[in-house]
This record gives structure tokens, sequence and C-alpha cells, in this order.
């Protein structure tokens, strides 16, 4: 019997076991409808064009937006999205049912019923609240198009009903009708005047009338009031109700007690009655709006579907594929939703006109996981679900998906096992060529169960039929002459699965044959070596050879892929470093201009300090000199600022008064020995490390013994010993400043003749004006802010050594006012014992004033 269309369909669905992961879709949902919508996929119900695929998946793509703002997002207003269009589920939503029961029936909802109503109704409107904005239907058109525009909830029904109900309790509220309020009240009240008077009637009660155990007994039968007494005092009481199982104990309604009981009786019934006809009222308000409700129940289930899709695309790390309707596959690291563990795959069909996918490989290998995989991925894009592949995948829109998996052999029908797949091959080319340009067709060991020659012919007419009819076909197969077709005919490409060291990968390899190993496998399975050894005994020479060379190409294989992903890991290492490696140079040369940047700052900060000095010199000569006063002597007493100040501005200016290391100015000279001859005048250069003034040239202006030698750089004086020092390299280039250098500029003899002459002549001239007034500058004061006196003391002395070795007799004091003045009185009460002190007095105004103090210095080498 031929199956008809919607049944081939229906069972190749169940060939790919499609249910299972529909299921796993549905386990997300948190309605009842949505569940059902999910669980009710068939071939009719999913989707039936390009167009439909698009919309479904723009709904899925918006939930997932939806979903990942909430839970990426610290933002309240993200948060209150999801809050907004998915309040928690109070209950399952199922009122369709309930409702519709209902209508038939003129029955009325009972108080658990109407709080499922409430409660759906308020969770209808969270819906219908957040689809109201105009922002969010337009920020989420899909959605609202599938849901949100059928969403209706009256509002006057839903205020009624939940003012109606006390939320506590569940029951009406007594604040919403205060009728019902009254009536209680009235109940409370009688009840309360009964239980008085009954207490009242068994305290006056003689003992004998009571039961054996003289224990007085209430209770209420047929809602009357009633005690316990023996059977000769019931008529002296009141009126029996009931009697014990024997006899020996009547239930008696006090004769007192009658028109109370009756009273709250009428007070109940008519509570009943006041309560069933608010509660038809509000029943009749709801049918009213039935067909609303079931609406929006419907609109709420097929909004739930899609979140529940979006749910199961997170749990996979699926992705939302390109759907176009050209019959291409092109799956990026493609996982199989419903095989755990499962090894990604890349597979593609349909590019470059190939229209064939032939999958080999051994058994147990992973081939029907894959030939599975393409057909469970064409049928969940029907239902607009994402596939669990990387970003970029594609899977084209099919109409048909027809597929021909496992024995198909039925013994109620006395089909075999090829009759039954003939029978299905049959039908499947007849839906093909109803509909040929939309199908995909996987077929799992084709031409199987009957003679191989016969069987691989029949297979390879079938599936040329289908490729004729612009069919996508993917098969699996043991054939070599199918395996061949590749090869042969380039509608067709070859993939195969990973065999190495005797075990599958579950790796498919585009474009690589895959060996059945049908003897490795059954030995991984474990029958006997003897077995093996006869079946391989038994295969030809031919077959032998061919499954050595496919085993060693694949092993080959291998170690290039594992080689070449080495090296790419490697270059991108490498690229890696070199990209660090230009940032770090990057980041030094912007160091370097930054901090010849702030040196030329700093420099430029000097010239203006000793540009103001220079115009205070020329302010005190012209005033000097329109006074009247000797105008040789004030020429002469500025030329020497002028020449200590020029001194200053070159010391500032060398490129090496930054104190860095210059191991070529002392590289290849050796250190001054004990014999070594020294006079006042030599230039020596400074070869300890550790000094300031590593790397320059200085002159002696004193020896200490036979060890120390005190040497004047710049405008500064420091002592050495005689290791730390060197003659200077002849070769070397010198600058102003002393210091030897590559960078350095170049200065003749002749220049450094001359400074040493002003060097000598200052000395001398210094001899001569000793006591003269000198200006203060920064390399004639000592400053001693901050110290204690003994500290300042020690500093004081070591400068004052400097300064008279090199040819200055008038220096400054830096101390500040301090707090009383204590530092600076101490200071000044020690100058007067200081040996090197001639005389001293507070600095002129010009000067400092009285923070600093000008000293003159007697001549140490006179």
């Amino acid at each position: 019997m031929s199956l008809n269309s919607a049944s081939i369909t229906e069972r190749s669905r169940r060939c790919l076991e499609y249910s299972s992961i529909m299921r796993d879709v549905a386990s997300h949902a948190t309605t009842k409808i949505g569940e059902s919508l999910l669980l009710s996929s068939t071939a009719d119900t999913t989707s039936k064009s390009l167009q439909d695929v698009h919309t479904r998946y723009s709904q899925l793509s918006e939930m997932l937006s939806i979903l990942t703002l909430t839970s990426t997002s610290s933002s309240s207003s993200d948060s209150d999205v999801s809050a907004s269009l998915f309040p928690p589920t109070p209950n399952d939503l199922s009122l369709l049912s309930l409702l519709s029961s209902l209508r038939k029936t003129s029955a009325i909802l009972d108080f658990d019923e109407f709080r499922i109503v409430t409660d759906a109704l308020s969770y209808m409107n969270h819906i219908q609240t957040f689809f109201s904005t105009r922002e969010n239907q337009e920020k989420f058109p899909a959605l609202f198009k599938l849901s949100g525009q059928y969403i209706f909830v009256t509002p006057e029904l839903l205020e009624n009903l939940e003012k109606a109900f006390d939320p506590q309790t569940g029951q009406l509220s007594l604040s919403a009708y205060p009728t019902l309020a009254q009536l209680k009240s009235s109940i409370a009240t009688k009840k309360s005047q009964i239980q008085s008077t009954l207490n009242s009637i068994v305290s006056q009660l003689d003992p004998s009338s009571l039961p054996s155990d003289n224990t007085p007994s209430l209770n209420i039968i047929n809602n009357r009031y009633t005690i316990a007494v023996n059977p000769s005092s019931m008529r002296s009481v009141g009126i029996l109700h009931s009697r014990s199982r024997t006899e020996k104990t009547c239930y008696v309604e006090p004769f007192a007690l009658i028109e109370p009981t009756n009273d709250l009786i009428e007070y109940e019934q008519e509570l009943d009655r006041e309560e069933r006809k608010i509660l038809r009222q509000l029943t009749n308000d709801v049918m009213k709006n039935y067909e609303s409700i079931a609406t929006s129940l419907n609109a709420c289930g097929e909004l739930d579907s899609v979140r529940a899709k979006a749910v199961y695309a997170e749990e996979t790390n699926s992705n939302i594929p390109d759907v176009q309707a050209e019959g291409i596959i092109r799956i990026n690291q493609g996982r199989h939703p419903s095989v755990s563990s499962c090894v990604p795959n890349d597979v593609s069909l349909g590019d470059d006109d190939n229209q064939g996918l032939i999958l080999s490989g051994p058994n147990s290998g992973g081939k029907t996981v894959i030939l599975k995989l393409l057909g469970t991925y064409a049928l969940m894009i029907k239902d607009g679900l994402a596939l669990p592949t990387s970003p970029g995948s594609r899977c084209d829109f099919f109409t048909n998906i027809l597929a021909d998996i496992g024995d198909s052999q039925s013994l109620s029908s006395e089909l075999s096992t090829f009759s039954a797949h003939m029978n299905t091959m049959r039908d499947v080319l007849t839906a093909c060529t109803a509909n040929p340009a939309s199908s995909l067709v996987v077929l799992d060991e084709i031409g199987s169960g009957t003679a191989p020659d016969q069987g691989v012919a029949l297979g390879q007419s079938i599936i040329e039929e289908l490729i004729g009819l612009d069919v996508r076909v993917v098969l699996t197969t043991h054939f070599l002459e199918l395996k061949q077709l590749a090869s042969s005919d380039p509608r067709f490409r070859i993939a195969g699965m990973q065999f190495l060291s005797n075990k599958p990968t579950y790796k498919l390899e585009m474009g690589s044959v895959g060996e059945s190993f049908a003897l490795a496998v059954a030995e991984k399975m474990g029958l006997p070596p003897k077995i093996l050894e006869r079946a391989n005994s038994l295969l030809s020479e031919e077959t032998r050879t061919l499954s050595d060379l496919v085993r060693s190409l694949e092993e080959e294989k291998a170690a290039a892929t594992a080689l070449r992903t080495d090296l790419s890991t490697s270059l991108e290492e490498t690229t890696k470093l070199k990209s660090s490696l230009a940032t770090q140079q990057a980041q030094l040369e912007t160091i370097k201009t930054s901090v010849r940047k702030s040196e030329a700052r700093k420099f430029a900060k000097t010239l203006e300090e000793k540009e103001a000095v220079l115009e205070n010199l020329l302010i005190e000569m012209q005033e000097k000199s329109a006074s009247n006063q000797n105008s040789v002597k004030v020429v002469g007493k500025t030329w020497d600022n002028l020449k200590l100040l020029k001194r200053d501005v070159i010391n500032s200016a060398s490129p090496n008064n930054n104190n860095n290391n210059n191991p070529e100015a002392t590289s290849g000279s050796p250190p001054l020995s004990a014999s070594d001859k020294i006079t006042v005048g030599q230039s020596l250069l400074v070869t300890k490390q550790a000094s300031p003034f590593y790397g320059k040239l200085g002159t002696v202006i004193g020896l200490s013994g036979v060890k120390n030698v005190e040497l004047s750089i710049g405008s500064l004086s420091s002592r050495f010993k005689r290791n730390e020092l060197s003659l200077p390299d002849a070769s070397a280039d010198t600058n102003v400043s002393g210091s030897a250098s590559s960078s350095s500029p170049k200065i003749s003899k002749r220049v450094l003749a001359e400074e040493e002459a002003e060097r000598s002549s200052q000395r001398t001239q210094t001899r001569k004006k000793k006591g003269g007034k000198m200006m203060r500058m920064d390399g004639n004061t000592v400053d001693c802010l901050g110290m204690d006196a003994e500290d300042a003391l020690l500093n004081i002395r070591g400068f004052f050594s400097r300064m008279v070795g090199s040819g200055r007799n008038c220096v400054y004091v830096l101390h500040g006012h301090g707090s009383g003045g204590v530092l600076k009185n101490k200071i000044r009460a020690a100058l007067r014992k200081e040996a090197l002190v001639e005389k001293f007095s507070p600095a002129d105004d010009e000067d400092g004033g009285d923070a600093f103090t000008m000293v003159f210095l007697k001549d140490s080498l006179l």
C-alpha cells in the first residue's frame, strides 16, 4: 500500500526522532497552552514558505534580545522589560476548558475558580500593558504582531474581580459588599448568644440527667445545637434530634435555643443567597468577555512558545542561521541537539552546484548522526528554532524533508527490509516529483538488504534520478561504487568520518573518503582474534592494500592537521609578540618625547630665571652709573656675576646634566694610582658610578693628602678618592660641563683653555676682591629648609668647602624664618665659630632678606 504525501512526511519526522526535540523545547514553556502548541507541531503547523521562516526567526530574535538584556544588564529598565512581558505565571492558564464547560452548563464559578480567572487576567494585563506603548510596539514588532495585538483584557472586569475578593482569604471582600459584612456580623452575634445560653443551660442541669460519665457534651446536628442527656431527662430539656447507638444517650436541642437557632439559620441562608447572587453576577461578567479572554489566552500561549524556544536556544548555545531558498547548507561546528557530548562538525551541501553529499566511514563512526543532523536542522528551521551551531551557519528552507533511516521491515505487511525500503523510496520519488526544487532527502545505507551489485545499481539509479529533479540528497554508504560517484560526477561531494588508531573520532572530513574499517570495528567490539585473522585472510590483496593505504593516509592527514594547527598557533603567538613589541616601542618613543619636552620646559624655566637676573644686573648698573659711583668697579663686579651666571646657564643646558650614566666616557680609562702626579687645574674624569658626576670631567682645585682630590665640576665642587678618578681619554670629545659622550657637543682645546683661564681669573679676582658682595643665585646658595640644626650645619660646612675651592667668597644660606626663628638663630650662632667664615649678615632685600644669611668666606688657598 502506497504511503500518501502526509504519511511519508510524518514517517520521515519519526525517522529523525524530531518529537524528542520538540519535547525538550516544550519543557521550557510556562503555560499549558504554550506547551501544547509546541508538542502539537506537525508538518501542517510548520512554516509553508521562506517568509514564514523569516517571520518566526524575527520573533525568536526579539525574544532572545529581551532575555539577553535581562540576564546581562544591571539596568532596572532592562529588567522591567522582562518583568512586564513575563510576570510570574500564576497558573497554567488552562482556562479555556473551564470556561468552555461553563458555557454549556450555565454554572457559576466557585471561589477557587475565580482566583484562577483573576490571576490569569492579571497576567494577560501585564503583557497588554507592555505592548500598549508605541515604543515597545516598534522595538518588538514581530512579537506584537504575533501576540501583543491580540491580547485584550477589559479593565473594568479585572478591576471588579480584584476588588470583589479578599486577597488573603480568597473569599468575597466585605469592604466591597457591605451587605455581606452586615450578615456575617449578625451571624457572629447570634452564635455568641447561642453559645452563652448553652453554657447557662448546661450549668443548671441536674447531674442525674447527664450521661453516666457526668460529662456534658455539646453537638451540632443538622445545624441545630444540642446537648447529651439521659433518655429519662430529654423531654424536660428540649427536642430530641438523635440518639447514640446504645440509645443510652439522647441529643436534645434545648427549648431556649430553638428560636435563636432559627434566626441563625435564616441569617446563614440569606448570606448564602447573597454570595451566590454576587458570584452569579461576576460569572456573567466573565462569560460576557469569553471571546476576548479565549483569544488573549491563545496569544499568550503563542508568546510563551516563542519564549520557550529562546530559552532552549540559550541552553543549547544555539544561533539563528541564515536561511534562503537556494538549497544550500553550510553548517559551522554543528551539533545534533539530542546527542550529548556531540563532536562539532562542519558540513556543506549545495555549494558550487553540488547537489548530493555521500557520507562514508566505519560503522559506529558517526555517519548516521551527521545524516540525522542535516534532516533535523531542516525541520527545526520550519519550526523557527535556533540551531546548535557556531554563528554564520546557513541552512536553507526545504518544503519537503524526507528520510529513510533504519530498518523498515514490516511483518504485518509481509515486507522484507529491502522491500520496505523500496516502498519508501517509491513514495519519496513521488513527493519529490510533485515539488522537486524544494526537497531534502536523507538516506541511510541505500541499496542495502539485497545482493550488493544489484543494490548498488539500484541505489545509484535512484539518487541520480533525485539529483536530476534538483533535489538535495544526503546518503550514507559502504559501497565503493557509490563513493566513487564524487570523483566521476561533479554533482556529488564525498565526506568521510575520521578513524585514527583503530577508533573513530566522530569528526567529518569534507572531501575525504572514509574506509569502513569493518575488521577494526569488530576487534573493538570484542570478536575473537581467530575470527578476525581468518576474515583478514579472506580479503583480496587489492582490498587489504587499499585499506592499509587509506589508514596510512588518514594517519598522515591527522599528523599534517596537527602540524598545521601548531604552526597556526605559533604564527598567532608571533604576531601577538610583534604587535606587543611595536606597542612597547611606541610607548618608549612617547616616553622619550615626553622626557625631552619636560627637559626643554625645565631649561626654558632656567633661562627665564637667568634672564630675570640679567635684567636686575642691568638695572643695578644703570642705577649705580646714574648715582655717579665708580663705573669701573660697578662694571667689574657685574662682570664677575655675569661670568658666574654664564657658567650656570651652560651647566644647565648640558645634555649630560641629568646625571645619566655614561659608560662610553669611562671605557678604557684606568683609575688613578698613588704614583700618578696631579696638579691644580688639571682635568680628570669621574669613574665612580654611584656619584651623580659619573662620566663627567672636572678641574682639580685642591689636594687632601695622597688619597683625596677635590674637583670643580661646573659651578659645584666635590671630593673624590684617587681610584674614583681617571685621566681623560685623549681621543674622547669633551663638552663645557666636562662630560664625554658621543651625544655631547664638541668643544675645541682653545675653548677649553679659555674656560680654564676664566676660572683661574675668577679665582684670582675673587682673592683680590675679597669681601665683595655677590648676587644670590642657585649656584652660591645652600638650602637648609626643613633640616634640624645639626644636619643643617653639616650641610653648610660641606658647601663652604666647595665654594672656597671654586673661588667664591660670597655665599648664601637659606634657612627661612621658621617657628620663632630657631633654625636661623642656631645657624648664625654657629657661623660665629666657623673657621672659614670671615663675616656674615642678613641678606639684602633684593637677595631674599632675613630668610637668607649672606656669608663672606676666607680664602683657604692663600
